[in-house]
């Protein structure tokens, strides 16, 4: 079984909601299902980046900070500013552009435009994690420092964002603000895992609401990338298992 990507809405037929719902295989088209009207995912986001904090200001990391980390390339400081990234870009993006153009992707289309290759030396992952390494640039108090005050200011612009708000996020694309919120706490979950692995931590207790939207979110890209029945057969058959790894990140 390859990789490629079918379009939600026509043979595959799902729509997967990057929260803690809808991801059973229903069968309406894009057009049909709204994701926008779930203000759980910004408190189960903001809940996550809490947790994620002891990790970032571990001294640990603040050690291993020019350490190659468990990700290919990254630095563990590089790493953490990664991790640090995606609660600074909500404020930042909520700053901007309050009525972009354009129709909202899907969450499962944001890693599909977002991330292109798995190529750890595309220009786009360069990008990535150049821009991890930009926001570590000041050492490791200042990136807590501005964890901090992302949290804190995500947590203002939030509340005042209503349901239907709309982002425009990197690479121009355009998604629902709550669609993005769960993508965020997707990476914030993953990779503060990774984080914490490159710092010989242990993994803290992150929030049930946050790794159960991962799971399901996690799942649903699979589905959409490989098809059900190789989800199934990861899952109960591996010998069977023909995309073998299933990974979708």
């Amino acid at each position: 079984m390859g990789l490629e990507i079918q379009e939600p809405g026509k043979d595959f037929g799902l729509r997967v909601c990057w929260h803690a719902r809808n991801l059973a295989g229903r069968k309406e088209s894009p057009e049909s299902v709204s994701c926008a009207s779930m203000p759980e995912i910004r408190s189960i986001f903001l809940e996550v980046a809490r947790a994620m904090r002891p990790v970032v200001a571990a001294q640990e990391v603040a050690e291993r900070w020019n350490s190659e980390s468990s990700l290919p390339e990254f630095s563990v400081g590089g790493l953490a500013g990664h991790l640090v990234r995606c609660v600074v870009t909500v404020p930042r993006y909520l700053d901007g552009d309050r009525d972009p153009a354009g129709p909202p992707i899907e969450g499962v289309a944001y890693y599909d435009r977002a991330l292109v290759t798995p190529d750890v030396d595309s220009p786009d992952n360069v990008s990535i994690r150049a821009r991890g390494e930009e926001l570590a640039a000041g050492g490791h108090a200042a990136l807590v420092e501005l964890l901090d005050e992302a949290v804190a200011d995500a947590d203002t612009a939030l509340a005042g964002s209503p349901p239907d708000r709309l982002v425009r996020v990197v690479r121009d694309l355009v998604l629902y603000l709550d669609d993005y919120l769960a993508t965020r706490v997707v990476e914030i979950v993953v990779h503060t895992d990774d984080l914490a692995h490159s710092a010989g931590l242990g993994t803290p207790e992150l929030p049930p609401a946050a790794l159960e939207t991962t799971i399901r979110s996690l799942v649903g890209l699979a589905r959409f990338r490989h098809g059900d029945m190789a989800v199934v057969r990861a899952l109960a058959r591996r010998e069977r298992d023909e995309a073998k790894a299933l990974r979708v990140l």
